[in-house]
């Protein structure tokens, strides 16, 4: 059976990531996380969990201080 995907108010989101909400928005915009509406409330705005905890995984620095890229191994 699939796995239920589970989401977070942006508010949740941004509490788990330990950041503000406009925090969180730049990132959105910046285009490392994407939202997503609920379709019980236009106006709420979710993050996917599974999403979020990838988003959270440290990411090694190059000695000049620009990001690794990452590869995926599957």
């Amino acid at each position: 059976m699939p796995k239920q995907q589970r989401f977070l108010t942006f508010s949740e989101a941004a509490a788990t990531l330990g950041v503000s909400e406009p925090a969180l928005l730049r990132r959105v915009r910046a285009g490392h996380l994407q939202t997503y509406v609920d379709p019980t409330d236009y106006r709420v705005r979710l993050v996917d969990a599974a999403e979020l905890e990838a988003f959270m995984v440290p990411r090694p620095l190059r000695r000049d201080g620009q990001e690794v890229a990452m590869v995926n191994a599957s």
